[in-house]
């Protein structure tokens, strides 16, 4: 029994110190609207951009300064018959600490 009580005890006082690892979920959420309206010019076809841009991603923290995330970056014009118009895999490092944020791709 002393035996067990004394491992136990040792991995709760090293485990206190050691920051945890964990993995995390973030996501952004961005619209674009562009009205073109060039009626009567030459600079270009009249038209309207409408569209939805969703960046899900998934991150593993090692530490409370450096991060791996990967994810996918969706986009969807709402003039479009495709159910998603753009599907682009992103995955990045990022350092960060309370003075800056580095983030290599």
């Amino acid at each position: 029994m002393g035996k067990k009580f004394t491992i136990l005890l040792t991995m709760l006082l090293v485990s206190g110190s050691i920051y945890a690892q964990e993995l995390f979920f973030k996501g952004e959420l961005s619209t674009l609207l562009d009205n073109t309206e060039y009626a009567g010019s030459t600079i270009g076809n009249s038209r309207t951009i409408f569209a939805v841009r969703a960046v899900p991603c998934l991150g593993y923290r090692l530490d409370k300064n450096h991060s791996i995330v990967i994810g996918a970056e969706l986009t969807k014009d709402f003039g479009s018959q495709d159910f998603l118009d753009s599907k682009r895999f992103v995955a990045y490092y990022q350092f960060e600490n309370s003075a800056f944020r580095v983030r290599l791709r």
